[in-house]
């Protein structure tokens, strides 16, 4: 059984909201970059072995959808020697890029940084400059999770340069979107808000439906910063209605997360809880066992909080029966300590409740 190294994601959940889901400067990138597979292979490429290639990287991207990451790992990695060996920059840019990605959901930042690496350094090479604005982003966003604020900044900030440039509004949203995102990490809430604000201006222009969503669950975020509870719920609602408006799951996930805990830090556990019903209901109709059980975990820690031992007991149960379907050890091992202390009474060690 592989291990996903999703602890620490549980451990802090109720403070950092990127893990959970594809990291919010990345999320916009992925349909994007599909279109490079439309493109006519090099001439000295087997078609045969490019189809393989290709379907290694859709099965990939399958596999990730429904949460199962370690999955997606080893099919893009079969898929990465394919275009390796065919010569294939474009196939190779996309791998790395996927890589990039699912790494930094399971918490390897430096495999997600030389994988990104790599994947900007083919940009580079290519002189694309519209992908190069994109690959910066999600660097950025992987330095950002290092705790590399000046690498990131100088990341996002040379990405909104080149993306003035070429005058693409879209690069310019998600850069000063990012920028946000650095501004949260140095508690500058209120710089942070600006930057949102300032994006969502760029947003609302190219009216991505998406890159909306996105900029609100910031938003969001910032304003919970602020201890402002009832603008970063408005700021929730909003960005599920976007999200849910373009079918964009890792934004609707992220919203629902975000009205669930900015609920509860008011104390408002009816809607708290609807929340977190809906989130458990999109994660079994889209097949997502990753945030199923992140959303069962949530529920039982607030339960236990609530000193509702019999009902928290139930969700842990129903967590640690996802995370073995998962095959995440880590994960379940986090939950069978928490569980045994609900058993026995003594929940000591379990976040605070907000």
């Amino acid at each position: 059984m592989r291990k996903q190294t999703l602890g620490r994601t549980c451990a802090i959940a109720l403070i950092l909201p990127f893990l959970w889901n594809v990291s919010p400067g990345m999320a916009q990138d992925m349909d994007r970059l599909d279109e490079q597979l439309r493109t006519s292979p090099r001439q000295d490429v087997s078609s045969g072995q490019r189809n393989e290639a290709d379907l290694l990287l859709n099965l990939g991207s399958q596999a990730q959808s429904r949460g199962d990451l370690n999955q997606a790992i080893d099919l893009w990695l079969q898929a990465l020697v394919l275009y390796d060996r065919l010569n294939a920059d474009d196939g190779m840019a996309l791998a790395y890029k996927y890589l990039g990605i699912v790494y930094t959901q399971l918490g390897r930042y430096d495999a997600a940084e030389n994988a990104l690496r790599r994947h900007l350094a083919i940009t580079r090479d290519e002189r694309n400059f519209s992908a190069q604005v994109y690959a910066l982003n999600n660097l950025g966003v992987v330095l950002l999770e290092m705790n590399n604020l000046r690498g990131a900044e100088a990341s996002f900030a040379e990405a909104l340069t080149i993306a003035r440039s070429i005058r693409d509004q879209e690069g310019e949203g998600l850069s000063i979107s990012n920028l946000g995102l650095v501004a949260i990490a140095q508690q500058n809430y209120s710089t942070a808000i600006a930057y949102f604000e300032q994006a969502l201006d760029y947003r609302r222009r190219m009216r991505d439906r998406a890159g909306q969503a996105n900029t609100l669950n910031n938003l969001g975020d910032a304003y919970r910063g602020l201890g402002e509870i009832d603008k970063a719920l408005a700021e929730y609602r909003l960005a599920r209605w976007y999200a849910q408006e373009v079918g964009d799951l890792p934004n609707q996930f992220r919203a629902l997360r975000g009205l669930a805990e900015g609920y509860a830090r008011g104390r408002r556990w009816s809607p708290a809880f609807k929340a977190l019903d809906e989130w458990v209901l999109l994660a079994r109709t889209t097949g997502n066992l990753a945030q199923q059980m992140r959303a069962l975990h949530l529920y039982a820690q607030y339960h236990t909080g609530l000193g509702i031992w019999q009902r928290a007991g139930e969700f842990y149960q129903s967590a640690i029966a996802v995370a073995r379907q998962l095959g995440d050890e880590t994960s379940e091992a986090i939950l069978l300590n928490e569980y045994s202390q609900v058993v026995y009474g003594f929940p000591f060690g379990l976040p605070r409740m907000p």
